[in-house]
C-alpha cells in the first residue's frame, strides 16, 4: 500500500511538471499595415504608375521609374501649382493635379525618392510611324535641349524622354501642340516646348515618339543617369 502512494504521489509530481514546463515563445503576429502608414509611393502612386513605376497604358499613365528627382519635383510643383492639369481637355492632367494637391512637401519628397530609385524602363517602339521623319524634327527642335541621346539637361531644366511609353511621349507633344500643355504664363519652359512644337502637323507625334525609341534603344535611359 505504502510503495502504490508513494508511486502516485512521484506521478503527479510529474504531470504537474509538465503542466507549469515553460513553453517556448512564439513569434508575435504583426497586425497588418494600417493603410495610412504604407510608403507614400504604394498608398498614393502604385494603383496608376504600377509598383515599380512602369505605367499603366490602359489608365494612360506613365513610366515614371528612375526619372531624377530634379525632374519629377519640378513637375509635381507644376500640376500644384496648375502650371499642368488644369486645361479642361487634360483629363488625365487633371487627375494628376487632384492628386498632387493631397500631398505635404515631405510626402512629395519621400515620392519623387522612391521613383528616382527604380530601374527605367526604355522606351519601345510600339505605334505605326516614320522614325526617320522623327530624326529630322528632333535634330530641328529637340537636340540642343534635350541632348543627343534623350537623356534631357538639369542645366537647362530639359526632361529626360527615354523613359517613357512612346504613346506616352506622342500625347505630351500633342498637348504642347495644341496649348494644352504650355499655357500658363509662369510655366516658363513649357511656353517654349508649346512655341517648338506648335508648328508640328497630326501625326508628327508618333514619328518623333519612334525616334525617340530609337535612342532608347541605342543610347538605355539608366546609362545616362545623374
Amino acid at each position: 500500500m505504502r510503495i502504490a502512494v508513494t508511486l502516485l504521489f512521484a506521478a503527479t509530481l510529474i504531470v504537474v511538471g509538465l503542466l507549469v514546463r515553460p513553453q517556448p515563445a512564439t513569434a508575435p503576429v504583426t497586425p497588418a499595415q494600417p493603410h495610412a502608414l504604407l510608403p507614400i509611393y504604394e498608398r498614393v502612386c502604385t494603383q496608376c504608375h504600377g509598383a515599380a513605376g512602369e505605367g499603366n497604358s490602359e489608365l494612360r499613365s506613365p513610366s515614371i521609374a528612375g526619372q531624377p528627382e530634379w525632374y519629377l519635383e519640378k513637375q509635381l510643383e507644376k500640376f500644384r501649382l496648375g502650371h499642368r492639369g488644369s486645361d479642361p481637355r487634360d483629363i488625365t492632367g487633371q487627375q494628376m493635379r487632384a492628386i498632387a494637391l493631397t500631398l505635404t512637401d515631405g510626402e512629395a519628397d519621400e515620392a519623387t525618392r522612391t521613383i528616382s530609385r527604380f530601374e527605367s524602363l526604355p522606351t519601345k517602339a510600339t505605334m505605326e510611324a516614320d522614325p526617320g521623319r522623327g530624326r529630322q524634327i528632333y535634330e530641328e527642335q529637340c537636340i540642343d535641349c534635350h541632348r543627343y541621346n534623350g537623356s534631357g539637361e538639369k542645366v537647362f531644366g530639359s526632361s529626360p524622354l527615354t523613359g517613357f511609353q512612346d504613346w506616352y511621349l506622342a500625347a505630351q507633344i500633342d498637348k504642347f501642340r495644341l496649348g494644352i500643355r504650355g499655357y500658363h504664363p509662369e510655366d516658363e519652359k513649357g511656353s517654349q516646348m508649346r512655341h517648338l512644337l506648335s508648328y508640328l502637323d497630326e501625326g508628327d507625334a508618333e514619328d518623333l515618339a519612334a525616334y525617340i525609341a530609337h535612342l532608347a534603344r541605342r543610347y538605355p535611359p539608366d546609362t545616362q543617369r545623374r
